[in-house]
């Protein structure tokens, strides 16, 4: 399959700002989602798209008009900020839900989001409060304490981005 040239250029300006770890293609531009999913905007169509939707559309043929099948990530892969085309398959919402049951459904979530497992040892439950309700969040102690180390190390100014 031939790419067209706006496909090269996406796919380039992609490659240029990703990380590879495990097996996952993760994008460092752009910005996450509350859900953990990453955007961009991409100038010459003035579009805002998920990554991972427009890896499926360059390496899996979906058209990124038709709102009515989404791109999933195979249970396998952990990351929803993860664009590596092998990690993605075309479905439908009730596959996804399908999926998020297999992994234990939306309360037993077993990585944070940047793919730590919860464990006992990794994991602190933070109260929040939704719609006047009072719930138990997980959050993962790896991912806030590198976030802290950024965040100290910018505030001394040792840290160039």
């Amino acid at each position: 399959m031939a790419l067209r040239d706006f496909e090269v250029e996406t796919i380039e300006l992609l490659w240029r700002d990703t990380d590879f770890i495990n097996g996952c293609w993760i994008y460092r531009a752009g910005w996450t989602t509350d859900s953990g999913y990453k955007k961009i905007s991409l100038g010459h169509r003035k579009l805002e798209e998920f990554v991972h939707r427009i890896s499926a559309n360059v390496f899996l043929g979906l058209s990124l008009y038709d709102k009515t099948l989404q791109v999933n990530h195979k249970i396998e892969c952990p990351r929803k900020d993860c664009w590596n085309p092998s990690h993605l398959y075309i479905g439908t919402n009730a596959d996804n839900m399908r999926d998020r049951y297999l992994l234990g459904g939306y309360k037993k979530k077993k990585f944070c989001i940047n793919g730590h497992f919860f464990s006992e040892e990794n994991t602190r439950l933070v109260p929040r409060t939704r719609n006047g309700k009072i719930y138990k969040e997980k959050t993962c102690k790896i991912c806030n304490s590198d976030s802290s180390n950024r965040y100290r190390k910018k505030k001394r100014g040792t840290l160039h981005e």
